[in-house]
């Protein structure tokens, strides 16, 4: 090998090096209080319980979700939408049998305060990982405003280097889906409540 082409091997893996490290500084997966986790929030003009009850309906969701085309509860007979035990298959296209669809269960619900979500079964990812939950947590600002948080996160933090590499990598796409999904819930659930007035 020439002097040279050592050199530029070098350079090369210092950027790539360089780069990885500054898509990790930069990722939105990072530490909020106790754990590492891809988070947003949205002020909603709404009391709390409404908004909580408008994101425990699945069917809802084809109106705000910008990555789920529609979502299909599996246990319906024996839980009620949105409870623990609820088991929820999402689609990410009309068509069932392509693109990206996992399932759902409901593990944790405080009313009007908090839903957990445990995700499983990913299906047709380009990068996937186990062990993941999200929340939705509900915080009252007055009488008439939510503050909505999403979050993705490790259950009890752990993962290993290769699941922190990915998570860091999709992070980004994430969160531009937390945004987007959150202004549509905003938006749904404002008008939902004019056109009630």
């Amino acid at each position: 090998m020439g002097k040279k082409f050592k050199i530029a091997m070098i350079l090369t893996s210092v950027i790539l090096t360089s780069g990885s490290s500054l898509m990790v500084l930069l990722s939105p997966f990072k530490k909020y209080h106790h754990r590492n986790e891809i988070r947003n929030e949205v002020v909603i003009d709404a009391n709390v319980c409404e908004v909580f009850d408008y994101l425990g309906n699945s069917d809802n969701a084809a109106k705000w979700s910008v990555y789920v085309d529609h979502i299909t509860t599996l246990n319906k007979d024996k839980v009620e939408d949105g409870n623990v035990g609820s088991i929820r298959r999402c689609f990410a296209n009309e068509n069932e049998n392509v693109g990206e669809k996992w399932d759902e269960l409901i593990t944790e619900v405080i009313p009007c305060k908090k839903r957990q979500l445990s995700i499983y079964n990913l299906q047709n990812f380009s990068l996937a990982a186990e062990g993941l939950l999200t929340e939705q947590q509900y915080y009252e600002v007055n009488n008439d405003k939510t503050k909505l948080v999403f979050t993705v996160f490790y259950k009890d933090n752990q993962t290993n280097l290769m699941d922190e590499m990915k998570t860091h990598f999709v992070s980004y796409n994430i969160e531009d889906v937390f945004i987007q999904n959150m202004n549509n819930i905003k938006y749904e659930v404002e008008n939902k409540k004019k056109n009630e007035l």
